[in-house]
């Protein structure tokens, strides 16, 4: 195998029987613009490690939910024409699978393959090249084992650090990337998992209450100036976003019921929520912030050379 150079930082891989048993680790499949690959035989290969990784791990639909991937990187080995009508192009690759991630580019395993195709076209002998990668057989086994394996090593031996990051985050009031960090942190890994649940519910908190702090004053500020039914609207407008969770929320509340008293209902704003289920609904409003922050993040592959 070719050296690999790469400066990188976390992963998630399994066999099948363990990602069964491990829901909250899962892949997207992602395919970089800069292979130059061809996009049929792109789409080719993004349905092919699609199916592969359904044989061994869970796996999201949504591109942007998770920041673990697994990836293909190919190299062009050798290039022949072979005479006659039409001619035939016999190209031969060798082609790289990744586990890695997204934001990162750590990387936690791979696998090589070397494949050779003939078509009419360049295009078609590296589909057809592309079609021989066998991703059923022991090495890519062992290839999603070893990257599970090492996810929870990583998580497991820094889990802490990580967490300290997204306290020092949040104090800098990033609370997107803190609470993206904390969520990174996968179930399987249950004792930092769950000290890591506790500072995101800490830290969620600390965010609604900051929102609701900067909702509360555009809305006094508004009421402050034009004392009318427009400006009781507009307030309105950025009361309803406070959380009921929130600091904020009985001084929203005593707000509103001044602006009504003088222009009369402009609004509802947003009911306490059951406390029983509150804990939960917190845990998944924090990672729906963090997975706001994340949406978009795209792979970094700038990493991953031969």
């Amino acid at each position: 195998m070719k050296n690999i150079f790469f400066t990188i930082f976390m992963l998630v891989g399994s066999v099948s029987a363990s990602f069964a048993q491990s829901p909250d680790i899962c892949y997207r499949v992602f395919i970089p613009e800069e292979t130059g690959i061809p996009v049929a035989a792109a789409n080719d290969l993004q349905r092919k490690l699609t199916a592969a990784v359904t044989n061994y791990a869970s796996i999201v639909t949504d591109e942007t939910t998770s920041q673990f991937y697994v990836t293909a990187m190919t190299f062009l080995e050798s290039k022949e024409t072979v005479p006659g009508t039409p001619v035939m192009y016999m190209l031969g690759y060798n082609v790289d699978l990744y586990i890695a991630d997204a934001i990162s580019g750590r990387l936690y395993a791979n696998v090589s393959f070397n494949v050779k195709g003939v078509g009419q076209s360049e295009e078609k002998a590296y589909r057809n090249a592309l079609k021989k990668i066998n991703l059923s057989g022991n090495d890519v086994t062992d290839f999603f084992s070893a990257g599970h394996d090492r996810i929870i090593d990583y998580y497991n031996n820094n889990g802490k650090v990580i967490i300290s990051e997204a306290r020092t985050l949040a104090e800098m009031r990033d609370y997107g990337q803190s609470l993206y960090m904390l969520s990174s942190i996968p179930a399987v890994c249950e004792d930092i998992y769950a000290e890591a649940q506790k500072e995101m519910l800490a830290i969620y908190q600390e965010y609604i209450d900051y929102v609701g702090e900067k909702e509360l004053m555009a809305a006094t500020a508004l009421w402050s100036s034009v004392q009318s039914r427009e400006a009781a609207l507009s307030a309105s407008v950025h009361l309803v976003r406070i959380d009921p969770s929130s600091s904020s929320y009985k001084p929203a509340l005593k707000l509103l019921e001044k602006i009504e008293a003088a222009v009369g209902k402009v609004s509802e704003m947003q009911m306490y929520q059951d406390s029983v289920d509150l804990k939960k609904q917190h845990i998944e409003a924090a990672r729906a912030v963090g997975v706001a922050f994340g949406n978009g993040q795209k792979p970094n592959t700038t990493n991953l050379l031969r």
